[in-house]
């Protein structure tokens, strides 16, 4: 069978000495991959030159294939299926072998250009696996965004696709696109007939525009939805509240925590407090300091063990110079085992800026020295002994 390709390949008849080589390899003839490769190409370029279209397609595919399985010759496999899909773009059987020989490589952009051209091919399920594919590629190859404008397009299309809407969000907390994001949230909102996750999704979309975008009045719409759906719920409530405050409407975040307030009861707990707390914040901004003041104290009476509460009421109260209530807080941040923003040390050294201010200076170099032995680093502390000695 060698010897008859042989002949027949010198007669020009390398159809014929492709098929007697694989009837010989079949047999179990050795070294034979490199005359297979030579007796197919030349039959491939017969083809082509007789204009037997089908015929030089299928020794290209058994082409690449034996250089890929019987010399491991992978790049020129790779050439050959490339040169014909160049040649023929319409190819997808074609387009598919490539992706194939591209993927096992890691030739991310030229797996992303394939499925580039299956995305205009194909059609339904088949057209949004190539999408999702492309977006994975572009992702693998380090340039995410490349994706963008193919999914983009595809999702105003059929905005109902959820692969692609999903693909399209994860590129877009890929990249940072948070308009982009929280405009495909809520379409996706206005989309679902489940309540809850319609509720989540308004959330999540207004969370992102308050705090991502810093645009706290495009936020507004979707967080009223978002309460609309869960009037009771506080959390929203809080964001609501927020939104409000920064938008510049602190006298509806009033008006709005005011009812929770009083819906929640006298019952203190975690939650009250963050209501309490939002309302101090709403009432700064409507310039009443001594609202703010007391409602901070709310706050932290409802949820003693925050640090945090207790640390803002602390330095809120020393700005409007209410000594007793900044002593108050104070005191219990110094007894704290808990983190919080005013350390033990910088709680007993603010005691003794108090209590220099109320001309106690015994009291004051004693608290000092106290917050200085617990951190010598409190630099605050040594100057302020230095200078109450001096």
């Amino acid at each position: 069978m060698r010897l008859r390709a042989n002949v027949r390949a010198t007669a020009g008849q390398h159809a014929a000495a492709v098929e007697d080589l694989e009837e010989a390899m079949s047999l179990g003839a050795d070294g034979l991959g490199q005359e297979l490769c030579d007796a197919l190409r030349h039959a491939q370029r017969d083809a082509a030159a007789a204009g037997e279209q089908l015929l030089s397609r299928s020794f290209t595919m058994r082409l690449a294939k034996a250089y890929k399985t019987h010399l491991g010759a992978e790049d020129q496999a790779r050439e050959v299926v490339a040169s014909w899909v160049n040649s023929n773009p319409l190819d997808q059987d074609a387009i598919y072998a490539l992706l194939d020989l591209d993927t096992g490589a890691g030739r991310w952009e030229d797996v992303a250009l394939g499925y580039t051209r299956l995305v205009k091919l194909e059609e339904g399920e088949a057209q949004t696996d190539a999408a999702v594919f492309l977006a994975d590629a572009y992702e693998k190859a380090g340039t995410p965004e490349a994706a963008r404008g193919t999914l983009e397009s595809l999702h105003k299309i059929d905005p109902q696709n959820a692969r692609i809407r999903a693909r399209l969000r994860r590129l877009y907390e890929r990249i940072g696109a948070y308009r982009e994001l929280s405009n495909l949230i809520i379409v996706e909102a206005n989309q679902t007939s489940d309540d809850d996750l319609r509720f989540a999704l308004l959330r999540e979309a207004g969370e992102l525009r308050m705090y991502q975008l810093n645009a706290a009045a495009t936020a507004i719409g979707p967080l009223m939805e978002a309460v609309d759906l869960r009037p009771n719920d506080e959390g929203v409530i809080v964001l609501l509240s927020e939104a409000y405050t920064l938008a510049g409407f602190a006298e509806d975040a009033v008006q709005l925590l005011q009812s929770a307030v009083e819906r929640h009861g006298d019952k203190r707990s975690k939650d009250l407090g963050a209501l309490q707390h939002r309302m101090a914040r709403a009432l700064a901004a409507t310039g009443d300091h001594e609202g703010e003041l007391r409602w901070l104290q709310a706050a932290w009476e409802s949820y003693p063990q925050s640090g945090e509460m207790a640390s803002e009421l602390a330095e809120r109260a020393m700005a409007l110079k209410n000594w007793e209530v900044a002593l108050k807080a104070l005191r219990a941040l110094a007894a704290m085992r808990t983190p919080a923003p005013i350390s033990r040390p910088l709680a007993l050294f603010r005691q003794a800026e108090i209590a220099e201010i109320q001309e106690d200076a015994r009291k004051a170099a004693f608290l000092a020295k106290k917050a200085l032995s617990e951190d010598p680093d409190l630099k605050e502390a040594e100057e302020f002994l230095a200078r109450l000695k001096a």
